[in-house]
């Protein structure tokens, strides 16, 4: 039986493009491996988002092929435009768009071949819509990821996905999306991750919103998180933030995406929100919620952020007491608005504010998740990690553990934190 490795770089939908390409392979007769030594083949499903994590696809490529050579590298994702320049014999071949059936019949077509030569075809794609195949491959996990949308139209002026991705939005029609809750209910899944590159877009091509999506699934799991979501949306959509808030079934953990707590940098941004919109949100949501948590990204560096712009930052930070901070320095991608910005960062400001920022971070998350000590959660158990101790999430994404000599693995038990 011939072997596979699948390397994930990125984001949730990236996890998502990574299950549909497993799930294919396996469904036509591959072997999943837990180590790319000796696999048959090796699939790095690569993200563009900063120039960093580029350069991370291309340093485990070049580490996977030394330790592995001779097995099969595919690369697909979003850096492969980044990549098919580059000259890395390494690379056997690349597939911009990891769509299933596409994938396994370039595989196909590719080992076909009388012999392996670096004049094969590339097999760029182009994706004309949304992927509708789904395939539950894995009956072990207790968590699933919904791919329910693709594509980015905000343009944010440092955003590389809209060029990587598409800009138009393409969204998974109802009637799919219910046959992949059905199909994931009767897999004993626990929770589900509903996800998308602009989740909060979702169904503007097809004349629903998000809260049909979360309708629909609330119907089988009584346990939904969602992925990031964009502020903006909630300014223009209110009412519907107060829906999500009245659904019992939403895991009170929020992704919202902040990038900076200067208005003046915001608006260099692109994004269409100011510091006060997105306080708004958050007010909301824990006024509603008490137990509910933030989590956030912020970019550090943006050219022309100065000290006190940065200072804006580390002020929201503390004013809104996240539980995580994503911190990036700011990076230059090419075709973006702000590649052509004056007044560039110098490399050594940026990991100086990155390093403050993420220290601020922490001794906040540590404080705020210290509220939550001598409180009873429902946790999810997810894997073991010695003998007897099991670890899991809370419904607010904390995490916990429990002694137990019986399998807790998939249980949903009410434990106190402590």
């Amino acid at each position: 039986m011939k072997t596979f490795f699948i390397k994930t770089f990125g984001c949730k939908v990236n996890g998502c493009d990574s299950e549909e390409i497993s799930s294919e392979l396996i469904c036509n007769g591959w072997d999943i491996s837990c180590s790319p030594l000796g696999s048959d083949l090796i699939v790095f499903n690569s993200c563009a988002v900063t120039a960093e994590s580029v350069r991370k696809c291309r340093q485990a490529i070049r580490k996977f092929k030394k330790c592995s050579p001779n097995s099969l590298i595919i690369v697909t994702g979003c850096a492969v435009k980044f990549l098919q320049n580059n000259n890395m014999e390494e690379i056997d071949f690349l597939l911009e768009k990891p769509q299933r059936k596409i994938f396994y019949k370039k595989i196909l077509q590719f080992l076909n071949l009388k012999k392996r030569n670096k004049s094969a075809p590339d097999f760029l794609r182009k994706n004309d819509g949304f992927n509708h195949d789904f395939s539950i491959f894995s009956s072990k996990r207790t968590r699933a990821f919904l791919k329910v949308e693709d594509g980015c139209n905000n343009f944010c002026s440092y955003c590389i996905i809209p060029y990587v991705r598409g800009s138009v939005i393409k969204s998974k029609p109802l009637s799919e999306i219910e046959k992949e809750i059905n199909a994931l209910y009767l897999k004993n899944y626990r929770e589900i991750v509903i996800s998308g590159i602009n989740l909060c877009a979702v169904g503007s091509d097809l004349d629903f919103n998000l809260m049909d999506v979360i309708d629909i699934v609330r119907k089988k799991f009584s346990r939904i998180r969602l992925g990031s979501l964009d502020p903006s949306y909630f300014i223009k959509n209110k009412e519907q933030l107060c829906a999500l808030l009245e659904r019992k079934e939403i895991c009170p953990s929020f992704h919202l995406s902040l990038q900076s707590g200067s208005d003046e940098i915001l608006s260099r941004m692109n994004r269409k929100y100011n510091v006060e919109d997105y306080m708004e949100i958050t007010e909301k949501i824990k006024k509603k919620i008490s137990c509910s948590t933030i989590t956030t990204d912020l970019i550090v560096g943006f050219p022309g952020e100065t000290e006190k712009n940065f200072e804006e930052s580390l002020l929201i930070i503390k004013k809104l007491n996240f539980i995580k901070v994503n911190v990036f320095p700011f990076s230059a991608r090419e075709n973006t608005v702000a590649y052509s910005f004056e007044n560039k960062i110098d490399a050594q400001t940026k990991n100086r504010r990155k390093k403050k920022a993420i220290e601020l971070s922490e001794k906040i998350s540590e404080k705020e998740i210290g509220k939550f000590k001598n409180k009873y959660f429902n946790v999810l158990f997810e894997s073991k990690i010695n003998n007897e101790i099991y670890t899991g999430y809370s419904e607010n994404y904390i995490k916990m553990h429990k002694e137990s000599q019986k399998d807790l693995c998939g249980e949903i038990l009410r434990i106190r934190f402590c």
